[in-house]
């Protein structure tokens, strides 16, 4: 993953959000989909946890998410591309009651 020895999303890895990249090279690198501030003191979390594009046939309304949580946060969201570049972000922590570990099964 050569983006996480340049950037860390949209920002230069040897500069802080108060200090905005310019003159950072990221031609051929791929750029973060979604990304999400911590906020104040983290209110919104700290901790990305990467999850999995749903894939499975139980729940076809969940097919083509991608799930993600924050560890600090405790919460689980997923969200969906439509289109190029609209998200549809929906936050799944009450169903699923917050976030402990993504598993993988073989059907998806």
């Amino acid at each position: 993953m050569a983006e996480a020895r340049i950037t860390v999303g949209v920002f230069s890895k040897a500069l802080t959000a108060s200090n905005p990249p310019s003159g950072c090279n990221t031609a051929g690198l791929v750029m973060p989909t979604f990304e999400y501030s911590h906020g104040v003191n983290d209110a919104n979390g700290c901790s990305i946890i990467g999850g999995h594009v749903y894939r499975g046939k139980r729940l076809p309304i969940l097919v083509g998410r991608y799930f993600f949580g924050d560890l600090c946060g405790g919460w689980v969201k997923s969200f969906r591309l439509q289109g190029v570049s609209q998200l549809i972000c929906t936050d799944y922590t009450p169903e699923f009651g917050g976030l402990s570990a993504y598993h993988l099964l073989r059907r998806g």
